[in-house]
């Protein structure tokens, strides 16, 4: 973009606040002083926009009087002339919203470059490769970030032809919009999964967190939607293997003894195999993932994902905070910022803490979260697994409830679903062969 027209928008822009105070209250929050490259025009802007704010007059004397008030190495009067020639280089504020758009583009691409400089520096000044790599999705994701809060708010007319087109599409396709989880009973309360969603997934240690998300991706591979699958615990062989034995139904400790396996275990083994082979996963291990490069990897990720899993949020890093509390905040603002600016629903596997414990009734409640950052607040919906056959096996062995204790856009509820152990498979509790009846 030539730059002598990027100076004349950053002119016209604050000659068009100085005519009409409401154009800089319309951009004060996604322009900031820092996206004028002449210093000048951005101490001109923030004053005017903070005196626009307060509704006090703005003229050229004005606002010369605002900026004397602070440190200034110019003389007032020479402030009151150059304010003056802003604002007759504009004839009306009309196309103020132009001069904002030019500068917003100007100053989101110097950013860029100066991200690009930051990471060729550390390429080339004996920096390692996975420290390079890191402060690239640093930089990329800030100014992913950088650009989604100067995109500005959209008019709802706009909006509501998005919304139309996919009710449309979902109309002839006989279909809900979104992934449901391929669990009837659960899918009768929770609703699909929808592009910008996070889905949190939570229970203490033992309750089937990675059997439930290892079943939903693949009831959703096996419809032939993309699944891409974090696997920040395991690595990729050993999450194929649980695979196998989810779909198979082969213990995996039959799989880990294969001499003493049967006829109809090899058979069952072989069928899974071939089913597995073709289906649209990918499973993806990097134990020190970040928020910034599961943005990048998702992006990359082709095709697009129907779901994205984290398997497990704790596990993920985010070195620039020093609380764990802070961490957690981080990172859960950041998938929840992956899923809308990839457009993928995010389901997000979480442990939550030992207080449950202690308690008499040892069921997970959403307070449970409250210590594990921004989680709750984050989440579109919150799954909570519990079952009580972990603390007394005899009592309904395999019967796990899934919690649906917080949902945006449906009901709260409790849905009963068995938990195959033995393969790590979960299913509807009605008709599940060798489960107990339901309640």
């Amino acid at each position: 973009m030539d730059a002598q027209r990027i100076a004349a928008a950053e002119t016209a822009l604050v000659g068009s606040a100085l005519l009409s105070p409401d154009v800089a209250c319309r951009h004060r929050n996604a322009i900031g002083s820092g996206a004028f490259e002449d210093p000048f025009l951005g101490r001109v802007w923030e004053a005017v926009a903070a005196m626009a704010v307060m509704g006090q007059p703005l003229d050229p004397v004005t606002v010369a009087d605002r900026l004397a008030s602070s440190p200034w190495s110019r003389a007032r009067a020479e402030v009151t002339e150059q304010i003056a020639a802003m604002v007759a280089s504009v004839p009306s504020s009309a196309n103020a919203d132009y001069y904002a758009a030019i500068v917003v583009n100007a100053a989101g691409k110097r950013a860029l470059a100066m991200s690009a400089a930051r990471i060729a520096a550390a390429a080339k000044n004996g920096c390692g490769f996975a420290d390079a790599l890191a402060l690239a999705e640093r930089e990329l994701a800030g100014a992913r970030e950088g650009a989604a809060a100067l995109a500005g708010p959209r008019r709802l007319g706009d909006v509501l032809a998005e919304v139309v087109d996919e009710v449309e599409r979902s109309c002839k396709a006989q279909a809900r919009v979104g992934v449901a989880t391929g669990l009837a009973d659960l899918d009768a309360i929770l609703t699909p999964m929808r592009p910008g969603q996070m889905v949190v997934v939570a229970g203490r240690t033992g309750m089937g967190k990675t059997s439930f998300a290892l079943t939903v991706a693949l009831e959703i591979a096996e419809r032939g939607e993309p699944v891409l699958y974090f696997a920040l615990e395991s690595d990729a062989n050993e999450m194929a293997r649980m695979a196998v034995s989810n779909l198979s139904g082969v213990s995996d400790r039959s799989l880990a003894e294969p001499a003493r396996m049967s006829e109809g275990e090899w058979s069952l083994f072989a069928r899974a195999c071939g089913t597995l082979h073709e289906l649209p996963l990918w499973f993806a291990e990097d134990g020190a993932l970040t928020p910034a490069a599961l943005m990048g990897r998702i992006r990359a990720q082709r095709p697009r994902p129907a779901l994205v899993v984290v398997d497990q949020v704790a596990v993920m890093s985010e070195p620039d905070y020093r609380t764990r509390y802070e961490q957690v905040s981080a990172i859960s603002r950041r998938i929840k910022l992956a899923a809308k600016s990839c457009g993928v629903p995010i389901m997000a596997l979480h442990q939550i803490n030992r207080e449950t414990e202690h308690r008499k009734d040892h069921r997970p409640t959403l307070a449970d979260l409250r210590d594990s950052g921004g989680l709750e607040q984050d989440a579109d919906a919150v799954v909570l697994l519990y079952r009580d056959d972990y603390y007394e096996p005899e009592v309904r062995p395999g019967v796990i409830q899934a919690i649906v204790a917080k949902q945006r856009r449906g009901p709260r509820g409790v849905v009963e679903l068995f938990f195959r152990r033995v393969c790590g498979r979960f299913e509807t509790l009605r008709g599940a062969p060798g489960c107990p009846e339901p309640l």
